[in-house]
């Protein structure tokens, strides 16, 4: 057999295999040129076209592969510009994992609210107006209900104002737009470049005979990028924000006890500050024990869509020192957590017995900022007076004797001489709530 006939065996075998068709003769994008069967002819025609159909009609985006065949693949993003300096994409993959990290930061600057993930929509509400809207209707967001919508008929609104999308239901779920440029119903005649506002008609906007290069009137929303005869739609430039809007004073919960959290209709972020409980002190017979550590500390800015509409509080208790009479060691505190969104650890108790050892700080975790309680002084084998208690964010160290712990979260002092330990202070959360 000559040199060439076996090449081209080799040749027919390689294209058989690369380009092996689910149907005989099929052609077209993201099929095979054909079926080869023994004894088949194979000639230049053939491996042309065989080549033409893999390298040229089928190397169209829909014929790919995809990447988003699990969660865990659709999820993948990469920072293009990790660390000041360019990430380059070598494949295809790292291409839309680097677009899907932009278009998740652009979501996250558009609609100014917590975004999971690049593909989730952040403007869905519920219709609580009382009846269906359609696209372009004027809407507002709703007070009572979370995560809703209604509608208008005070003139110059300055609340949040949005446009719908498309039809929505009453009570049923729709995006709604609040910045960009979107279609908006109109009660009369509009002229472009001029500021609009709510009208006294729900779901309807009015022309403020200003123009845009003026100062905005209290109550603009949008500006005409079109004009109208009369009663009907224009296309506008929606700002996101309402001219002579107020924005509502910060609110804050304090939780010294187990609770629930419930998030507040309007609500838009919050910042929790969860500090554990504080570690009792130790207990000595003779001269002096170690104080208790103070809890830990979590702080954590959440944007309203990071927070279930309510949350689990639970709240680290008090902790008890050493006996009088004995050289027990302190009660560890216990720990507080908001949710599972983040937690911070009680102190542990103070060392019994003469010299016994400090208690150690507890820890906060999952906060956008974690600190550790400070830990409990260590008693003195000589001293009168016994170790005090570590401190924490928001409580005082008890002072080297048998005081409690101060505040919240603060370490119990030590006991001397037969005294007993102070107690720590139970722990804290406090949730400061924007709108």
């Amino acid at each position: 057999m000559s040199t060439r006939v076996s090449r081209l065996i080799a040749l027919a075998l390689i294209v058989a295999t690369l380009f092996a068709p689910v149907n005989a003769g099929a052609q077209g994008p993201c099929s095979v040129f054909r079926t080869w069967a023994t004894g088949d002819s194979l000639t230049a025609g053939d491996l042309n076209s065989s080549f033409t159909t893999a390298v040229a009609t089928n190397m169209v985006f829909s014929c790919l592969n995809d990447y988003s065949a699990t969660n865990a693949q659709m999820q993948t993003t990469t920072d293009p510009y990790p660390s000041g300096a360019e990430s380059l994409a070598t494949t295809g993959q790292g291409e839309l994992e680097r677009l899907r990290f932009v278009l998740r930061n652009l979501k996250r600057q558009v609609d100014n609210v917590g975004v999971t993930q690049w593909y989730i929509p952040t403007n869905r509400l519920t219709n609580k107006s009382g009846a269906g809207v359609v696209a372009g209707d004027v809407v507002v967001i709703g007070t009572t209900t979370a995560s809703s919508f209604t509608t208008t008929t005070t003139s110059s609104y300055t609340g949040k104002i949005g446009v719908a999308i498309a039809t929505i239901a009453n009570d049923a779920v729709g995006e709604v737009a609040f910045i960009g440029i979107q279609t908006v119903k109109v009660n009369g005649a509009t002229t472009i470049g001029r500021w609009l506002r709510t009208h006294t008609v729900a779901t309807e906007a009015i022309d403020t005979t200003t123009l845009s290069s003026a100062a905005a009137p209290a109550g603009a929303f949008a500006i005409a990028l079109t004009s109208s005869a009369g009663a009907g739609t224009v296309s506008a430039y929606l700002l996101g924000s309402t001219a002579g809007a107020t924005a509502a004073a910060p609110t804050i919960q304090v939780f010294t006890a187990n609770g629930t959290y419930t998030k507040p209709a309007g609500l838009t972020a919050a910042l929790v500050i969860t500090t554990g409980g504080g570690g009792g002190g130790g207990a000595a017979n003779v001269a002096t024990a170690g104080g208790g550590g103070g809890g830990g500390t979590a702080i954590e800015l959440l944007a309203a869509s990071a927070i279930g509409a309510t949350e689990t509080v639970t709240i680290g208790a008090s902790a008890s020192g050493g006996g009088a009479g004995t050289n027990n060691a302190g009660t560890a505190g216990n720990t507080s957590s908001f949710g599972a969104l983040n937690s911070a650890t009680g102190g542990a108790g103070g060392g019994g017995g003469t010299g016994g050892t400090g208690g150690n700080g507890g820890s906060g975790a999952g906060g956008s900022l974690n600190f550790d309680g400070g830990d409990g002084e260590t008693g003195s084998a000589t001293s009168g007076v016994g170790g005090g208690g570590g401190s924490s964010f928001l409580g005082g160290e008890a002072r080297n004797d048998t005081r409690p712990g101060h505040n919240y979260g603060g370490g119990g002092g030590a006991g001397f001489n037969g005294a007993g330990g102070g107690a720590g202070a139970g722990g804290a959360l406090i949730v400061i709530e924007f709108y």
